[in-house]
C-alpha cells in the first residue's frame, strides 16, 4: 500500500491496543511519523517500542481518557508544544523539507486559532522556504496567506485601499484553490473553501459565499471528509443571517448537533457562539446566556485563544 503520507504525521487515539494500534502500525509503515493517545502508559510505552522496532519513524506517546473533555484540552495545549519543538528543531537543522512541512502545519493551526497576523508572517516563511520544491506547498501557503490578508484588511481605514486588499486576498484564494484543485486533490478541499467563505462573510461578498459553501457541501458528500461539516453549517447559519434568505437558527443548530456527535468541542463552541449572539439579537438573552455558558464552562484552557476571547466577551455582554 502506498498512501503518499511519507514524511507527514499522525494522532492516534485509542492506539494502545486493537483497531487504533493498527491503524497505528499502517500510518509508521507508510512513513508517517506517529503520536499514540491512550489510557494506560504502559501499554501506550509497548505499542511504541513495537512499532520503533519494525519501522524508521518518530513515535511519541501521550497517556490520556479522552472521553473526559478536559484532556482534550490538554492534547490541545500539548500539539502547540509539540508544533514549536518541530519549528524550533527544523530551523536549528537548516534542512529545507523539513522546515516547509512545520511551518505548512503551522500555518493551519495559526488560522484554526484566529490568528492571521501570525499566520501572514509563517505563510510568507513558507513560500520563502519551500523555493525549489515542488508548487505544492507554496500554493497552499499562498492560499492561507490570502485569508490571513483578508482577515487583517478589515482594519484597513480607508474604503477603496481596504476594497482593493480584500479583492487581491480573494483572488489569491480563488487562484490557488484552482492551482490545488487541478491536480486531483481531494482530501481538505472543504477547509480550503471554508478560507475563501470565512473572507467573503466578513467583507460582505454573500454571493460568492454562497457559491463556495455549494461546492463545499457536495465535495464532503462525494468524499464522506466530515471533518469541516459542522463549520460549513455554521458558516451556512451566518449567511442566512446576514442576507435574512433562511433560518439562521436551524444551521446553527445542526452545526451544535454533528459537532457534538464527533465530540468537535471547537466547532461547537464556535457554533454556540453563533448561536447565542443570533438570539440575543432577538431578546432571548437568557436562552443564548445558557446555551453558551454550557459549552464555555467546559472548557480548561485556551483562554486566550480567539474563540474563547469572543465567547467570554458575549457572555459578558449576556451577564
Amino acid at each position: 500500500m502506498e498512501l503518499g503520507l511519507r514524511g507527514r504525521k499522525a494522532l492516534v487515539t485509542g492506539a494502545s491496543k486493537g483497531i487504533g494500534r493498527a491503524c497505528a502500525e499502517v500510518l509508521a509503515e507508510e512513513g508517517c511519523d506517529v503520536v499514540l493517545v491512550s489510557r494506560t502508559a504502559a501499554d501506550l510505552e509497548a505499542a511504541r517500542a513495537a512499532i520503533v522496532a519494525k519501522h524508521n519513524v518518530a513515535v511519541r506517546f501521550y497517556p490520556l481518557d479522552l472521553s473526559d473533555s478536559r484532556n482534550v484540552d490538554k492534547l490541545a495545549e500539548q500539539a502547540l508544544a509539540w508544533r514549536d519543538g518541530a519549528l524550533a528543531r527544523a530551523r536549528e537543522i537548516s534542512h529545507p523539507w523539513s522546515l516547509s512541512m512545520a511551518l505548512f502545519y503551522s500555518t493551519w493551526l495559526r488560522q484554526f486559532l484566529g490568528d492571521p497576523e501570525r499566520a501572514e508572517a509563517e505563510t510568507r516563511e513558507l513560500i520563502a522556504a519551500s523555493a525549489g520544491q515542488g508548487d505544492y506547498l507554496a500554493i497552499l501557503g499562498r492560499m492561507v496567506r490570502g485569508w490571513a490578508l483578508a482577515m487583517l484588511a478589515a482594519g484597513t481605514a480607508d474604503p477603496e485601499t481596504r476594497r482593493d486588499e480584500v479583492e487581491r486576498a480573494v483572488a489569491t484564494m480563488r487562484e490557488t484553490y484552482d492551482l490545488n484543485a487541478a491536480t486531483g486533490a481531494r482530501i481538505s478541499q472543504a477547509f480550503y473553501l471554508l478560507l475563501r467563505i470565512d473572507a467573503c462573510l466578513l467583507h460582505g461578498r454573500f454571493e460568492e459565499a454562497r457559491e463556495a459553501l455549494e461546492k463545499a457541501f457536495a465535495i464532503i458528500g462525494s468524499t464522506g471528509e466530515g471533518f469541516w461539516e459542522p463549520e460549513l453549517h455554521r458558516q451556512r447559519g451566518n449567511l442566512a443571517a446576514r442576507t435574512g434568505e433562511e433560518n439562521a437558527e436551524e444551521h446553527y443548530q445542526r452545526a451544535l448537533a454533528i459537532s457534538r456527535r464527533q465530540r468537535a468541542r471547537s466547532h461547537e463552541l464556535r457554533a454556540a457562539t453563533d448561536l447565542a449572539r443570533l438570539r440575543a439579537g432577538q431578546g432571548r438573552r437568557e436562552e443564548a446566556r445558557d446555551l453558551l455558558a454550557a459549552v464555555y464552562d467546559g472548557f480548561t484552557e485556551g483562554f486566550e485563544t480567539a474563540d474563547l476571547r469572543a465567547a467570554r466577551a458575549l457572555l459578558a455582554d449576556l451577564s
